[in-house]
């Protein structure tokens, strides 16, 4: 894992910060992914199991999260066979370079935190603190630009499913 210094042209633009890159191997990232993803449909299918049976199959309420695991599952076996068969040999290798990983590592975590604060705050306060931090850790300095980018997403989330689909948030 290679770090190299980001180029002066994207540094700081339109409040957006920039740090340094990092270059990986193409199949290790595609095992590491497709078995990472692979972890999260399994966890999707059996926390499926804990949402109140309704007798209605796929149908019912566990029906979308189980859906998910299915297809998320699907594309994670690929991503990894692929990964693997490069790994192997049987494909060329081709290297990856990731922007501003420390953000994304970030972002990975925040992403993993939200569902539990929408158990604790609900839809409208978790999301609202949510944004915050992950518009921050995306590269956008502008204070203005996140609070208006953040109150703009709720105010449209609230009016697409409260106005339009007459579907209340928690």
């Amino acid at each position: 894992m290679a770090m190299a210094e980001p180029s002066s042209a994207g540094r700081e633009r339109f409040g957006v910060a920039s740090e340094p890159t990092m270059r990986l191997s193409a199949p290790v990232l595609d095992l590491i992914g497709g078995l990472l993803f692979l972890a999260t449909a399994l966890w999707l299918w059996f926390g499926a199991a804990s949402i109140e049976d309704t007798g209605q199959g796929l149908n019912g309420p566990a029906g979308f999260p189980r859906g998910v695991a299915i297809l998320l599952g699907g594309s994670a076996l690929m991503l990894a066979i692929q990964g693997a068969a490069a790994l192997s040999g049987r494909r060329l290798e081709r290297p990856v370079t990731v922007q501003r990983p420390m953000s994304v590592l970030a972002a990975i975590m925040l992403v993993i935190l939200y569902p539990f604060l929408l158990h604790w705050l609900g839809y409208y306060a978790a999301t609202g603190l949510w944004l915050l931090p992950f518009f921050w850790i995306s590269g956008c300095r502008s204070p203005l630009l996140i609070l208006g980018c953040s109150v703009g997403f709720l105010v449209f989330t609230k009016v697409l499913f409260e106005t339009v689909l007459g579907t209340p948030l928690p």
